[in-house]
Parts: C-alpha cells; structure tokens; sequence
C-alpha cells in the first residue's frame, strides 16, 4: 500500500499560479522521491501543500487524490531551528513532551540517544542551539523529525547548510529511516548530482509545472537539464551503475 496516493496539487496565491496540475506519482514504503526545479519553480509550496493537505499558506491550493496521504508525516521546512539557549537535547525532549509522549524519563533519553547517534552527531547533544552552526542546527532539525516516527517525510532543502560529507551522511540516515520504518520521503533537493544519487524517482519542476517524472536517469536527461537549467550537460552511467552528470556551462557560452 502506498504512503502517498497519486495526488494532482494546484495552488495559487492571488493571481499568480505556483502549481499547475502537478502530479505526484504513488510513493512506496522505502521509497525517497527528489523534487528538483530552478528557484521558484514551485518546490516548497508542493511540499507544503502535500504536507498540510491544502490547508493554510495564505493561498489556494487544491489537492486531488486517489490514495492516502499519511497521517502520520512531519514536514521539515527550509528554515533552520532558531539558536537559542536550550541544548539539542532539551529541544528533542521538549518535543517530545509537547506532542504526548507518555515516555519515562529512561525511555525518552535511550531515544534521544539513539536519533542523535544514528546520525553521527552524539557530541552535539549538550551543546546550546547557539553554539552550532547553521549545518549542525539544519541536523537538529532533522532529528526532530524522524524522532516523531513519521510514515511519511517531507523535507524541505535537507542539506542545504551541510557540506558534501553531510549531505550524503543525511541521505544514508534517511535511506535507512525509510527502509527500517517502512516510511517514504519526499525531499526537495537543489544539487542534481546528489538527487541522482540518493533519490529512487524524481519530479522535475519548472515555472510550477511537472516536467517529467521517474528515474533518475529518465528526469535528468540532457535536453530536460537545457530546457529547465538552461545548462549544456554530458549524462552517462557510472561504473556503480549511478547516474552520472557532467555540467559543461550554460546555453549563451
């Protein structure tokens, strides 16, 4: 059964159409699904509008499904968690406690403890919110969304304060959350390189229509990257069978 049914999103704001019929295919458990698309194309309001299922934004949006969209998703915005006084570990109990959980204090911490080492960033736990950087902020923030245990993920640029290092370490934890969890993730990504790499299907945006949808290697051909980017590109296989891509300038060089 899908996380997400197929979903047509619409979405407006006064006069000026965001979204334009863009179909999201059914996402399977397992599954990491890349948004791509040049800035203002509509990514975030796709994102928001799944994760909200239409409602607020201050726009119209208009969504129509054939399936489920999970009840049980957290939507990760592009804003990174403020920097304030409370340690990493005070900001996930505190979430913790404002959504229910009826934790022991013994439980709490062995799932704290658990989130933040399967990430790799253990040491970040007693430090203040305003003591890191924006890049360990940004995983902060990502561990308060799968510490919810989410069905479904909706991650809004995930790495786009993480160096290279971190952004393939993010998407291993969020390959291993989808596969251990049975979840799905629908991210927003900026970098294409890392979209082909990490993402099992793509949907590439452009001036909030869908341009084309499915593998990688399918979305991310040479003349959807000229027509979208407007950028030469050299596409090719990699010997780990990834998609490779080579970007070669822009279409006026």
């Amino acid at each position: 059964m899908s996380v997400l049914g197929a979903t047509t999103v619409s979405a407006s704001y006064g006069s000026q159409k965001v979204l334009d019929g863009v179909v999201v295919s059914d996402i399977q458990p397992g599954e990491i699904v890349g948004v791509l698309g040049p800035n203002g194309s509509g990514k975030s309001t796709l994102l928001r509008a799944l994760a909200f299922k239409g409602k607020g934004g201050g726009g119209k949006v208009k969504l129509e499904s054939d399936g489920p969209i999970a009840e049980r998703s957290v939507y990760m915005p592009q804003s990174l968690p403020s920097p304030s006084p409370l340690r990493a570990y005070e900001l996930l109990a505190s979430q913790a406690r404002a959504l229910g959980d009826n934790l022991s204090a013994a439980s709490l911490h062995i799932q704290i403890s658990d989130v933040l080492r399967g990430l790799g960033i253990s040491e970040l736990a007693m430090r203040p919110m305003s003591e890191l950087s924006g890049g360990q902020r940004q995983l902060i923030g990502y561990a308060l969304a799968i510490s919810r245990t989410p069905d479904l993920l909706f991650l809004d640029e995930p790495t786009s304060a993480l160096d290279i290092r971190w952004q393939l370490r993010l998407f291993e934890n969020i390959r291993r959350y989808v596969s251990d969890n049975r979840a799905a993730c629908l991210a927003a990504v900026h970098d294409i390189g890392l979209a082909a790499r990490a993402c099992d299907k793509l949907l590439l945006l452009s001036n909030g229509a869908a341009v084309a949808t499915g593998r990688p290697e399918d979305v991310l051909t040479e003349d959807n990257l000229a027509v979208v980017y407007g950028v030469r590109a050299h596409t090719y296989q990699r010997s780990d069978g990834a998609l490779g891509i080579e970007i070669l300038g822009s279409e006026n060089e």
